[in-house]
């Protein structure tokens, strides 16, 4: 979203590389060209840096990111071929232009959140019915135990399949149901926390991302309280992890404090949101976990399962990190 103009840069690089290379005008070639490398470049590592860098990804993004901007050039030519007499799109009337500065505004410890200029709406957050606000005699706050486990999750509570909009390829990650349970079974509300920038992409909609929750529901029964983030890394949101918006909204729903939550997650993010915002966060490494995510991460276990076990009466604590455990 907002690359238009770059893509048509691009492409018109391009066209440009190629008519004075049929000319034989070898200079203006070489200009068009390393206009169409630099653009093509930018994009590809705007792409690339999100993560997590495999190589798999990095083949991919190769090859797709000169692709790209000449298939998005050709889709606005034929939509403005197509729709050439459709008439303008209303303007919003007088007062609606700012409703983005009602987002979920927070603030680090440290470094503030941008939220003044923040597109988009606040991060969707669905309660669970007949969830409410806890009382304080009613939490399970007592031996430590928390009042609310918030789970990332892609590659953590499911595998992660980037951008997913299909219920059919949820896959639940290894002990996932029986976290969930072992949860439930000492009173203690279960949400998730997530990131979706693919809304922002305009790669999913909000009833694709509903949909796969809605397959997850089915695996592993209702959960309490779900909060998502629909908006992208550069739009400067206080909900996108590693901001703590996330979390505090999830808490705010569920009416504990944000110091009995708990959030269990697989990349740095995960946990310094959870930092952020005043929680516990613990990491569950993957093969796309950053090792000096790992040497940061100030509790951390081998498993979603023993993350969990952790902080419910159980002889399973959280690894430091090192720990040989």
């Amino acid at each position: 979203r907002g690359r238009l103009r770059r893509h048509l840069l691009i492409t018109g690089a391009a066209a440009a590389t190629l008519a004075g290379a049929a000319a034989r005008a070898k200079r203006p070639a070489a200009l068009a060209a390393a206009v169409w490398f630099a653009g093509t470049a930018e994009f590809a590592w705007t792409r690339i840096r999100l993560g997590p860098r495999t190589a798999g990804e990095l083949a991919t993004m190769a090859v797709t990111s000169p692709i790209i901007p000449l298939a998005a050039t050709r889709h606005w030519v034929r939509g403005l071929a197509a729709h050439r007499h459709a008439e303008r799109w209303p303007v919003k009337p007088s007062g609606q232009e700012n409703n983005h500065k009602n987002c979920f505004k927070s603030m680090l410890s440290v470094t503030r959140w941008r939220t003044d200029q923040m597109p988009g709406d606040d991060p969707w957050v669905r309660r669970r019915d007949g969830v409410g606000v806890r009382q304080p005699d009613t939490a399970p706050e007592r031996d430590g135990i928390p009042a609310a486990v918030l789970f990332d999750r892609d590659g953590t509570l499911v595998d992660d399949v980037p951008y997913n909009g299909d219920p059919a390829a949820v896959r639940l990650r290894p002990g996932a149901p029986e976290a969930v349970q072992a949860l439930r079974e000492h009173g203690v509300a279960v949400g998730v926390v997530s990131n979706q920038s693919g809304v922002a992409r305009g790669l999913l909609t909000r009833g694709e991302v509903e949909a796969v929750h809605r397959r997850i529901e089915d695996l592993l029964g209702p959960l309490d309280v779900w909060a998502v983030c629909p908006h992208g890394p550069d739009d400067g949101c206080g909900c996108r992890k590693p901001a703590p918006g996330l979390v505090l909204a999830a808490a705010g729903a569920l009416g504990v404090p944000v110091s009995t939550v708990v959030v269990i997650g697989d990349i740095g993010a995960d946990v310094q949101a959870a930092e952020a915002a005043g929680a516990t966060g613990i990491l569950v490494p993957t093969p796309v976990t950053r090792p000096e995510e790992i040497a940061a991460a100030a509790h951390s276990a081998a498993t979603l399962l023993e993350a969990t076990m952790s902080v419910l009466p159980s002889p399973w604590p959280a690894r430091a990190p090192g720990d040989p455990r």
